[in-house]
């Protein structure tokens, strides 16, 4: 079982847990996410959670993503995440950090997000333990996706808001 850190509201340590305590327990913890843009087009790379994850499987999520493991920095869990879930090794550049709330457990539940972005149209090798697919879409069929509202990650939306907001989009 992953031990990530629990935080408090600051995001500083304050502990360790077992990733699925953290769902269970409510307790505050660190996530990254990381959106793939195609350099040529400004498509970007959706990721379609794999069909047996535990927490949503088969729903659509940014590009990679994931717990920050304990002891772990946020940029080196990113790059972790992209390599293993998507199978790139691409520069990353930070967007922003943030707090995405959520009730978890019947309690107010903070994730640290970390949200960074990349350029790459080429190399991926997804991961079929956690990715059931992956591919390009445009940015009207991506927004599209995102008003449906079907199969969606709680995560997504608030980090394409983000993203759309920042320096990078």
């Amino acid at each position: 079982q992953e031990i990530v850190d629990v935080v408090d509201c600051n995001d500083v340590v304050i502990g360790t847990a077992r990733k699925p305590d953290v769902y269970t327990d409510g307790l505050s913890n660190r996530i990254v996410h990381i959106f793939v843009i195609d350099p040529a087009s400004g498509s970007i790379f959706l990721q379609k959670r794999g069909a047996k994850v535990v927490y949503l499987p088969n729903h659509y999520c940014t590009s990679a993503g994931g717990h920050v493991s304990s002891g772990e920095e946020y940029d080196v869990a990113a790059r972790r995440e992209l390599e293993e879930e998507i199978g790139l090794r691409t520069e990353l550049h930070h967007v922003e950090k943030f707090i995405y709330t959520c009730n978890q457990s019947g309690a107010p539940t903070a994730r640290f997000i970390s949200l960074y972005v990349t350029y790459a149209n080429k190399g991926f090798e997804l991961s079929e333990e956690e990715v059931s697919e992956g591919y390009f879409v445009s940015l009207p069929e991506f927004e599209e996706i995102l008003n449906k509202g079907k199969n969606l990650h709680p995560q997504l939306e608030p980090c394409w808001e983000v993203f759309r907001e920042s320096e990078w989009f």
